[in-house]
């Protein structure tokens, strides 16, 4: 489960866990929420991210949120794809373990 698009670091992490066996991954994007504000702005200012706190309020949220979501999940698939792995992927609002029961 991804909230932002996977970086280099991130994918080429993921697809050398396995070693050479064969990988497919389940990628699930959930975008940001109106009501997750308060708690990322907390998390920032734990880690001591004190600029990103100051800017969560110029990130799209909610509906707003669901383009940026869309580009970041094509982003991630694409670059899973790259490096050889099967990847797969949607939009997530609610309860994403869930569905991947």
């Amino acid at each position: 489960m991804i909230e932002q698009p996977l970086t280099t670091v991130d994918v080429d992490f993921v697809t050398t866990l396995h070693g050479d066996d064969p990988v497919s991954f389940v990628v699930l994007m959930q975008p940001r929420g109106d009501q997750d504000r308060l708690l990322r702005a907390i998390d920032d200012v734990a880690l001591g991210e004190l600029p990103e706190a100051l800017h969560e309020a110029d990130v799209p949220e909610g509906e707003a949120a669901r383009g940026p979501a869309a580009q970041a999940l094509e982003h991630s698939l694409g670059a899973l794809r790259r490096k050889g792995a099967k990847a797969v992927g949607q939009i997530i609002e609610k309860h994403p373990l869930d569905h991947l029961k």
